[in-house]
């Protein structure tokens, strides 16, 4: 393969990852709050690298990401503050909300070229190439491409990192060592979860340090003295540099006290889904290899596993080859160190905190697209037998996952929300009161009436504000009295009646998320519409003065008045 046909193919690559990655980018903006759960709103850029702030939201997570928003977005608010664009309060927040948009969308994708780079290292351009068309159309990170989320920055200083580790592992160059550190530093200083990709990694790195630089000491020895290496203790410092600065423990140590505190309590505690019991323990194996089926699509999965299994026999077929084949046999000595990393992140993180969601597969899907990326390479490569037969079946398969991958954005195109509050904008009159119960990120963008405050009053909130018209998030009913709620919103008995029901129909969707635990639940969700009834009654009276039951339902475009 050409170095000219290769960069062109890597540019489409990149440019059907920006495709995918930007398409829905504006989803729920402008808005105070966007949909997307967890995007980190410009208000607490400046609070997490306070030192004045050791509380608040944003101890959820580290500081470094904030810290970085806050400084490129500075010319930005420059701009902004000093009345070059004259915009108001919402649209600045909504500018600012795009801006770490467009960060993430830019570090998404550099996480695809960095794929490439970490593939050129291990094996030829054709797989190489193939892996990060594999990570292209890992379907979670088509969302998190192009939210302010932490998932796809802590991902790209990952894949950062894993560039440097296998290079490392190569050719043990000190500046490889210090670079992996520092990248790792990062990674973790962005989302805390990346520190079980690197619990284990010392282990491959001292093994291939004693066999390069002590092979005459033996393996155990040489293990030994690997350990005070100058290039090991130059990396360990470097994490540890890394991890004090980006983490702020110099200047604020009392925030990294309480985030802390958070991790080992309410942040981990309060979510898990699985016992410790070797029971607990299974199940939540048997739900990470769902997820992996779901993040990857059914057809990628079966190609990656197929790749990581052809990568274990060939390492136990050739494994006394090494001097006959020296090339094959780095090969799957640096493959066996990347996959361990997955092996790492399975046990020191997922198996410790007993809960996944599909955003946690980030980094394995990475991992398992270079095993899924070599086994294209090597089907596809010239001279093989029936050729065509083999690019058909390839093919099929890509554009399968394409379409998997699309879905999420043709689910934010057809977000129900955009289309209630066409609706209302249509129906409502424009003195109306439109008002929206449901959590913040997950409601249209009308006055919001929390569910706290909605239930802790049984419904006398809804009373005392009498909005004409009440949206609410029917996918989000999430406990007991918020089902009684809308179900007493239903009966007119709150003094309403039903007028819209409607979920979103996006052009295609071959998601299934069931048990997956994935962001897209909250991505189109089924909404009901209420109007007022022109004599609301008292919330609890019997029969609420209504005696026919509620009017018929419309999902249409049109509705029911």
């Amino acid at each position: 393969m050409t170095a000219l046909r290769t960069r062109r193919l890597l540019a489409a690559i990149l440019a059907l990852a920006l495709a995918l990655f930007a398409c829905g980018i504006w989803w729920g903006l402008p808005n105070q709050f966007s949909w997307a759960g967890d995007e980190l709103h410009p208000s607490t850029w400046p609070q997490a690298i306070s030192p004045d702030s050791i509380r608040g939201w944003h101890t959820r997570y580290p500081p470094l990401h904030f810290a970085l928003l806050q400084g490129l977005s500075l010319p930005l608010r420059a701009l902004i503050d000093h009345g070059v664009f004259k915009l108001d309060d919402l649209a600045r927040v909504a500018w600012l909300i795009w801006f770490s948009r467009a960060v993430s969308l830019v570090m998404a994708l550099g996480t695809v070229w960095l794929v490439y780079r970490v593939g050129r290292e291990v094996y030829d351009e054709r797989s190489a190439l193939f892996a990060a068309l594999l990570t292209v159309l890992v379907a979670p990170l088509v969302y998190y491409a192009k939210m302010g989320n932490l998932d796809a920055p802590y991902l790209f200083w990952f894949a950062l990192s894993l560039l440097f580790y296998v290079r490392l592992l190569k050719e043990h160059r000190r500046r490889d060592y210090v670079l992996f550190a520092a990248a790792a530093a990062a990674a973790v200083c962005t989302k805390d979860q990346a520190y079980g990709l690197y619990l284990l990694a010392p282990i491959p790195i001292l093994i291939g340090l004693g066999r390069h630089a002590y092979p005459e000491r033996g393996r155990l020895a040489g293990i030994a003295r690997a350990l005070v290496d100058r290039r090991f203790l130059a990396a360990a410092a470097t994490a540890v540099a890394g991890f004090a600065v980006f983490q702020e423990l110099l200047t604020n140590p009392r925030r990294f006290a309480l985030h802390v505190h958070l991790l080992l309590g309410p942040m981990s505690e309060d979510y898990q889904d699985y016992s410790g019991t070797p029971t607990g323990q299974w199940e939540l194996l048997r739900h990470f290899l769902r997820q992996v089926v779901f993040v990857l699509n059914p057809a990628l999965t079966a190609v990656c596993v197929a790749g990581l299994l052809w990568t274990a026999w060939r390492a136990f077929r050739y494994k006394d080859r090494g001097a006959d084949d020296p090339e094959d046999t780095r090969e799957i000595l640096l493959l066996g160190a990347i996959f361990w990393l997955l092996v790492s992140y399975y046990l020191t993180f997922l198996d410790l905190i007993l809960f996944s969601y599909d955003r946690y597969l980030l980094p394995v899907a990475l991992l398992l697209a270079l095993f899924g990326g070599r086994l294209l390479g090597a089907l596809t490569r010239p001279g093989v037998r029936l050729p065509w037969l083999r690019w058909a079946a390839v093919a099929a398969g890509l554009v399968y996952s394409l379409l998997y991958a699309g879905s999420v954005d043709a689910r934010l195109l057809a977000d129900s929300r955009y289309h209630v509050e066409d609706w209302l904008h249509r129906h409502a009159a424009p003195t109306d009161d439109v008002a929206a119960i449901g959590r913040r990120h997950h409601i249209p963008r009308f006055r919001w009436l929390p569910w706290a405050k909605v239930v802790r009053g049984d419904g006398r909130l809804i009373a005392e504000e009498r909005p004409d018209f009440l949206t609410v998030t029917v996918s989000d009913l999430r406990h007991p009295e918020e089902i009684d709620i809308y179900q007493r919103l239903a009966s007119g008995e709150l003094g309403y009646r039903l007028v819209l029901l409607y979920e979103g129909k996006p052009l295609f969707d071959l998601l299934d998320l069931d048990d997956a635990g994935s962001s897209q639940r909250f991505v189109n969700p089924e909404m009901a519409v209420f109007k007022r009834l022109p004599e609301a009654p008292t919330p609890g009276a019997p029969g609420g003065g209504v005696s026919s039951g509620p009017p018929p339902v419309s999902d249409s475009s049109d509705g029911a008045e």
